[in-house]
Parts: structure tokens; C-alpha cells; sequence
């Protein structure tokens, strides 16, 4: 789902992340629309996922999963973006990339695994490393 909420972007390449001041849950009220930000392909798609069509503002995006259990939890986070971006769960930062260049959204993608041993890799070979990455414990969180 997609805000109401969108913050004006300086365009400068500057951005320094929304520092934690996500917009209310009730705010995304509207369907994400799939496809590329412009009329041509300018972001790869990561198998299994599909691309999110954007504006030139700073624009946020929710996605709701169900988890069956808690214990000894591992996640993986893999993102391709045209720009910088933050990957929030349960409102706590887990990844953020802050740099723009082209490799941003070129395959191999970002990629983050967050083990259940509080270690985080990167399992992609040939992907890159996100800017910041939290090493926060994913069972607590969830």
C-alpha cells in the first residue's frame, strides 16, 4: 500500500532518510501501482517482486506479512531503488541506502540476510551492501 503522505524531495542527492518519523499507519490507504518510475525500463525487477511506480517526491510504501513463529527468526532484504531508500519493520530501521548512483537499481541488487544468530551477510554473490544495515535482534522486532 501506498501513503497519502509524501515529503517534498530537495533533489540535490542529499537525502539523509526520514529519521524514524514514518508516516501513521492509517495514512496508507492507497494500491501501490506497479511499473517503471518513467515511460522506458529503468529499474531491474528482483525475481519474485515486482517494480513500484513513484514520483520525484519522497514517497512511502507498506507492505503486510503474516509470520507463524517468533523464534530463532531470519530475514532477507533484497531492493534495487532509482534513489536512495529505508527499509523499516515494525517502524525499526533495518536497511538504508544513501548513495544514488546507477548501480542502484542494475542487477545484482542490494541484498541483506539478517540470520537468527544476530549475524547479518550478504548471500547475493556479486550484490551489493547496503549503506546501513541495523543488527538489531529480528525476534524482538517482529
Amino acid at each position: 500500500m501506498k501513503s497519502t503522505t509524501v515529503t517534498p524531495s530537495n533533489l540535490s542527492g542529499t537525502w539523509s532518510g526520514v529519521n524514524g518519523s514514518l508516516p501513521a499507519s492509517g495514512t496508507f490507504t492507497m494500491n501501490a501501482m506497479v511499473g517503471q518510475p518513467y515511460g522506458f525500463q529503468s529499474i531491474d525487477s528482483i525475481d519474485g517482486a515486482k517494480v513500484l511506480k513513484t514520483g520525484r517526491d519522497i514517497t512511502y510504501f507498506r507492505k503486510t506479512i503474516m509470520i507463524d513463529s517468533l523464534q530463532n527468526f531470519e530475514a532477507r532484504v533484497r531492493l534495487l531503488v532509482d534513489d536512495q531508500a529505508e527499509v523499516y519493520v515494525n517502524g525499526k530501521l533495518l536497511v538504508g541506502q544513501y548513495t544514488g548512483t546507477r548501480n542502484n537499481y542494475k542487477i545484482p541488487s542490494f541484498d541483506a540476510m539478517f540470520n537468527s544468530d544476530n549475524t547479518f551477510d550478504n548471500p547475493n554473490a556479486g550484490g551489493m551492501a547496503f549503506d546501513a544495515t541495523s543488527t538489531m535482534d529480528l525476534d524482538n522486532i517482529f
